[in-house]
């Protein structure tokens, strides 16, 4: 089985300097931010990318790109707990199954076909239509009138 376009060692360096980037922005963010997280005096709204505003200004008069940059922090910190997680869960539960073989291995086999069967968007999809009973119907659109 050769190496796809999308396994290749040019694919890992470009993941893991877009992973360096946000890691660093995180790391960073007070000094690279322009703005503060939650600052709008003196920003003006609804404003194009600029070179004041890289990427605009919000309704609110926030600073879009110090916002992104200062929520690199908790995307990092939600990113980090959820692999912990499945190293913590999926390392021991993968070694005793590949060990054991058998009905546990077979299970674990089918779940992870079954993972890779459905697209990620149909599953959210259904996942969402099957609890909107307790969950709610997310979010809702108001409607808007054009001018």
């Amino acid at each position: 089985m050769g190496v796809g376009p999308s396994h290749g060692p040019a694919h890992h360096r470009r993941g893991g300097l877009i992973t360096l980037v946000f890691v660093v922005l995180a790391l960073r963010c007070p000094l690279l931010a322009p703005y503060g997280e939650a600052q709008f005096q003196g920003i003006p709204q609804l404003q194009p990318p600029s070179a004041r505003h890289l990427f605009g200004t919000t309704n609110l008069r926030y600073d879009v790109f110090s916002r992104v940059i200062f929520r690199c922090r908790p995307g990092l910190r939600g990113r980090g707990a959820v692999d912990g997680g499945r190293m913590f869960i999926g390392v021991p539960l993968g070694l005793v199954a590949g060990y054991s073989g058998g009905r546990l291995d077979r299970a674990l086999v089918m779940v992870t076909d079954a993972m890779y069967a459905f697209p990620s968007l149909l599953l959210a999809i259904v996942a969402a239509f099957a609890l909107r009973r307790w969950v709610g119907q997310g979010v809702r659109m108001r409607r808007c009138r054009f001018r």
